[in-house]
């Protein structure tokens, strides 16, 4: 098949496995109208160029003759591998529930712990998060927080050489994972950091991933002093620094 392996994980795909196992003399001995009106009916989003593509992909490879058993026992395996992804992707949706569970109780106990806020960051990131910072309360300032997730910044010097300054990266690298997971959805130009992020890229002419870095810098600081202020979410106050934000009010 032509197309890229995240086709398989959406609604077409889906279909595909279903019905046919992804199966090309499956798909070519339903015959092409056949074979359109079920992957209409099983995923009825698909587009017309996807149906004429999995069909021609699927003339192509039966051209390439196999015997009946080694079509059968290729289906299996793949179904059998199917299998295996959707128990995987059902632990993980019951395993989210739980982390969003244990949150919402570690809130009862502290409520200064922040709060989920639409467009902004969702409760089970929230949860995600803080299983890697441990409790909030634990740090002193947001400059120790920033150092834990290795997101301080710092210049490789030695005698007179001086180099560039440089994330340290000594910190927990399961965090900056979190964190740039959490913040991806925030820098689109319509969202939280958008402005910011774009700003970094086009004006500074910053590469993509420190953008990124930069965004995920701000973000943990702006967690930390949600949680810190015990006050929801303002979001002026994200870009705003502490001296004018207190002459504003």
């Amino acid at each position: 098949y032509s197309f890229c392996k995240d086709f398989l994980y959406q609604p077409s795909g889906r279909a595909l496995i279903d019905r046919y196992g992804a199966n090309p003399y499956r798909i070519v001995a339903s015959g092409k109208a056949r074979f359109t009106r079920v992957m209409r009916k099983a995923a009825p989003r698909i587009q017309h160029r996807s149906i004429e593509r999995l069909w021609r992909d699927a003339s192509i490879s039966v051209r390439n003759r196999l015997s009946n058993e080694q079509v059968r026992i290729r289906e299996l395996r793949l179904r059998h591998c199917w299998e295996e992804f959707l128990l995987h992707d059902e632990r993980k949706v019951e395993t989210a529930t739980e982390m969003e569970n244990i949150y919402e109780k570690l809130r009862m106990r502290d409520r200064r712990l922040p709060q989920a806020q639409k467009g902004v960051v969702s409760t089970l990131m929230l949860a995600r998060i803080v299983a890697e910072t441990g409790p909030l309360s634990d740090f002193s300032s947001k400059q120790k927080i920033i150092r834990f997730a290795g997101l301080n910044l710092r210049e490789r010097q030695s005698g007179k050489y001086r180099g560039k300054t440089k994330l340290s990266k000594k910190g927990r690298t399961s965090l900056r994972n979190v964190l740039d997971q959490a913040v991806l959805p925030l820098v689109k130009k319509s969202a939280l950091f958008g402005e910011y992020y774009h700003r970094k890229k086009e004006q500074q002419k910053m590469p993509g991933t420190k953008a990124i870095v930069a965004v995920a810098r701000l973000f943990l600081k702006m967690l930390f002093g949600w949680y810190k202020s015990q006050q929801g979410f303002n979001r002026n106050r994200v870009f705003t620094c502490e001296t004018r934000y207190a002459m504003a009010a």
